[in-house]
């Protein structure tokens, strides 16, 4: 790049940010927090700040499979960044890689609100500046990071809630690189947001989203990309087509605007296309086109292949490196673990949302637990530590940070015993999630027979009158009352109904008759 296309581009990432912001400023008067639409321009923008400029030295090196340039900002803002920041960032499970880091990274400070800060920082340290970035780079002109900073200063009465810990975080997307001037092409954004009401809509944009990340926008006509026949999941067809007319025809670079990274998919969208079984319905339903980049297949055009978590064809380059996965639906329905045949798009799906605990067995399919042995035997060891973990927590500060500490970020696990994620039932059909639970049992059981506060809490079986404490996690051997919640021995007590519940409906019964009694005592 000569100087004249520099400074063309640090002026078109400073018209960039100034146009993001009046469309955030315009959205807050609602009330709400600003659009994920608007942060997420807002974090490409960001990101193509960071990028502008910073020197060869701080680029991966590119891979085979990579078809976008990696640059790496993570070790010039990490040494400025909080301990704080840092920690949420190693806590993030689905960050891999130091683009990840630093991706997540602007995501936070944004979110926090306090990026106007950490610019004032960077920005005076110009010696290490100059290490990292080139003389012409955009953090090292000083008034436009001025200008910037004063940009970045209104941002403190917004709300953003971008989403920081995403497994597609890892890698780059082709907007900050095509306005950092690292690629050529057109940068994703719309003038006028979608209104998508439709929830299987939402779905298929979804899975577009996911095409994108790997398609460079220059090798897509603008404009000529069609949305085709939408398939319903497990019942009917909902036809959403986007012609070259339309006020919706945004383009491949401007629908980028919903799909570059983040999953915004609700509980719900994730429950219904991880729980239903799809069903075949042949190249005809798809008009013949490869569902991901639209290409022709079939007998007479190219060759395909049939994914199996959504069991459509695939063209052969979208299934090229694809792997094999237990499909959702078929292991939480059938308790069919068998590895089948996913494309790339759909396997990149499974990853980023397999740690997400949505899967609520006993209200998806309770009769699982009659089936799976194993899955029972969690479910039971569970209820135990549920049980046992209520007196940790009522124990001392730190006896509960521990055992938080321990849980986390799964701390559902006891909280709720029927909750799942994806990556939890093949942990329960390995014979791992056994093993973690009974460990973390003979955690919670030593402390509590050790604790002189936990110890008390105990009951005594007064049926049997033995002088042995008995806890309401030996599930074993005592049963607890669901109404007064007093623990017995499970033989003592039988089918015969809990003596305190007696004892508090007699006493219930007596109170109106003592009642009149002293009614009749202080008319005397």
């Amino acid at each position: 790049m000569n100087m004249t296309e520099l400074k063309e581009v640090k002026a078109n990432l400073t018209s960039e940010l100034a146009y993001v912001l009046k469309q955030a400023t315009s959205e807050y008067p609602s009330g709400t927090a600003v659009s994920k639409e608007s942060t997420q321009i807002l974090c490409n923008t960001i990101e193509a700040l960071f990028i502008h400029g910073l020197k060869a030295a701080f680029f991966l090196k590119k891979q085979r499979s990579s078809k976008y340039p990696e640059p790496n900002f993570w070790p010039f803002v990490c040494k400025y960044t909080h301990k704080a920041v840092l920690d949420q960032i190693a806590a993030s499970n689905q960050i891999k890689t130091e683009v990840g880091k630093s991706r997540a990274w602007i995501r936070i400070l944004l979110n926090e609100n306090v990026m106007d800060n950490y610019l004032v920082v960077l920005s005076r340290d110009t010696s290490t500046l100059s290490k990292f970035y080139e003389k012409w780079a955009f953090l090292r002109d000083a008034e436009r990071v001025n200008i910037l900073s004063d940009y970045m200063k209104g941002l403190t009465r917004l709300t953003l809630e971008a989403p920081v810990n995403s497994y597609l975080l890892n890698t780059w997307t082709p907007t900050p690189l095509i306005l950092s001037g690292l690629m050529s092409g057109k940068p994703a954004r719309c003038e006028s947001y979608f209104h998508i009401h439709n929830f299987f809509f939402v779905v298929y944009l979804y899975f577009l989203e996911l095409v994108s990340i790997y398609s460079h926008p220059s090798m897509l006509n603008e404009g000529s990309m069609s949305l085709s026949v939408l398939d319903q999941v497990n019942s009917s067809l909902v036809s959403y087509p986007v012609q070259e007319s339309s006020s919706l025809s945004c383009g491949a670079n401007q629908v980028a605007i919903f799909l570059e990274l983040d999953i915004y998919l609700s509980d719900e969208v994730l429950i219904e296309m991880l729980t239903v079984i799809p069903h075949e319905k042949g190249l005809d339903f798809q008009s013949f086109r490869c569902p991901s980049c639209r290409k022709s297949i079939g007998p007479t055009f190219a060759s395909y292949s049939k994914c199996s978590f959504d069991e459509k064809y695939y063209c052969v380059d979208c299934f090229d490196g694809a792997g094999e996965s237990v499909i959702p639906s078929r292991l939480i329905h059938n308790w069919d673990k068998r590895s089948r045949r996913v494309c790339k798009n759909n396997m990149i799906f499974i990853e980023s949302i397999r740690d997400k605990a949505v899967l609520r067995i006993d209200r998806i399919n309770p009769q699982l637990y009659e089936h799976s042995h194993a899955l029972n035997t969690v479910k039971f060891l569970r209820e135990k530590l549920s049980l046992s973990a209520t007196y940790l927590l009522t124990c001392r500060k730190s006896v509960a940070e521990d055992l938080e500490s321990r849980l986390w970020p799964k701390d559902y696990l006891y909280r709720d015993i029927h909750l799942y994620s994806f990556s939890d039932l093949l942990t329960v059909l390995s014979g791992h999630m056994e093993s973690h639970i009974n460990h973390l049992l003979n955690f919670t059981i030593k402390h509590i027979q050790r604790c002189l506060l936990c110890a008390q809490k105990g009951f005594i079986c007064e049926i049997c009158s033995s002088s042995q404490v008995i806890y309401p996690f030996q599930l074993e051997i005592t049963t607890r009352c669901l109404e007064c919640f007093s623990v017995y021995h499970k033989n003592c007590v039988g089918q015969n109904r809990c003596p305190k519940c007696i004892r508090r409906e007699r006493y219930s019964q007596q109170r109106p008759i003592f009642a009149s009694h002293c009614l009749l005592f202080d008319m005397d």
